[in-house]
């Protein structure tokens, strides 16, 4: 195992980099300040990955999941794109493809509308595609971006690897669930949308009468 760390600061953390280094595991910390997304960050990290020529498989390691051991064993399995559940997610409880017959035929998930309706940590893969992807490499400049990193690699989701017994295993999961408090905002802002549209067309005279 070897793991690339990104600190989203001006200055790596002395406490972070002696933990690394009595960790015994061998690792690089990098660091670049954005304080948005963690998208520089990924973009970063990717970019240690494909210029030193590193090879395996690629797995985000986002500081919001948990992980139960099997995960990894399952991971090592990756030719070159898999995927597999991730738990604590809403509004199913377990974000994952829907699978028949061995094959991805729908998502149960909330986002729907992307090509690729992947959580971070629902998929790994081989440093070989970084190859084909250009720079940068992690483009996607607001919240997500799964998707549209995906999408750089391959063009469907029948190239990708179905791992965790048919995707009925989940060995990862957030460790809070995240879409409540960002489906209140959403909501929120729609709501506030559609009052301004009622009161942009109700009489003026119907508040006299009240």
């Amino acid at each position: 195992m070897f793991w690339v760390v990104v600190e989203d600061d001006h200055h790596i953390n002395t406490q972070v980099k002696d933990l690394l280094e009595k960790s015994g595991i061998e690792h690089v910390y990098l660091n670049i300040c954005t304080r948005k997304w963690g998208n520089a960050q990924k973009n970063m990290g990717l970019t240690y990955i494909r210029d030193k020529g590193l090879k395996g498989i690629v797995y985000f390691a986002d500081d919001d999941n948990m992980w139960h051991p099997p995960l990894f064993d399952e991971i090592r399995k990756t030719k070159r794109i898999s995927i597999f559940p991730v738990g604590n997610l809403r509004p199913y409880g377990v974000e994952k493809p829907i699978i028949k017959e061995g094959k991805i035929i729908g998502w149960s998930t909330y986002w729907l509308s992307r090509k690729f309706p992947v959580d971070q940590a629902g998929y790994a893969f081989n440093t070989e595609l970084l190859h084909k992807v250009k720079d940068p490499l992690w483009s996607h400049d607001k919240f997500a971006g799964e998707s549209e990193f995906i999408v750089k690699m391959i063009d469907s989701p029948d190239k990708m690897e179905i791992l965790c017994n048919n995707c009925r295993d989940c060995y990862v999961w957030h460790n809070r669930p995240l879409l409540p408090e960002r489906l209140l905002s959403f909501s929120i802002k729609i709501y506030k949308k559609i009052l301004a549209m009622i009161l942009k067309w109700v009489p003026k005279n119907l508040f006299k009468l009240i």
